[in-house]
């Protein structure tokens, strides 16, 4: 029984991990997207290519750790279910795919801050 407490501790803590690797990104995130307007405001310039590009692929690479924290969260609390039903077994397997996983970049609480950061940037750009 003291095993099954302790995977259980286990998952939890992973799902506690990830849920704030996750804040941590979109934090990151909100902090380039602001650094990056600030530096185009203080210049006063036209941004160039590089200044209107480089925060948004940025951006999108954080959208993806972000997407892949968040579907790792979703794998642990499934898993926390299914350890939760088991009796006395602790073999407990997540799969992890080898591809990058691109459709948890498309959940709303994951794509809503970025799609609107990118998109200030759009309008930073066409201006």
């Amino acid at each position: 029984m003291n095993e099954k407490l302790f995977c259980l501790e286990a998952i939890q803590c992973n799902i506690r991990r990830y849920g704030w690797q996750a804040w941590g990104t979109r934090m990151m995130a909100f902090a380039v997207a602001g650094a990056c307007l600030l530096a185009l405001a203080l210049t006063g310039s036209k941004p160039g290519l590089l200044q209107n590009v480089l925060p948004v692929v940025m951006l999108f690479l954080l959208w993806l750790l972000d997407g892949h924290y968040k579907q790792m969260q979703k794998r642990y609390i499934e898993l926390f279910a299914q350890a939760q039903k088991q009796e006395n077994k602790t073999d407990l397997v997540i799969h992890v795919p080898d591809k990058l996983n691109v459709t948890a970049m498309w959940r709303p609480v994951v794509a809503l801050p970025y799609l609107i950061m990118i998109g200030i940037f759009a309008v930073v750009a066409l201006r």
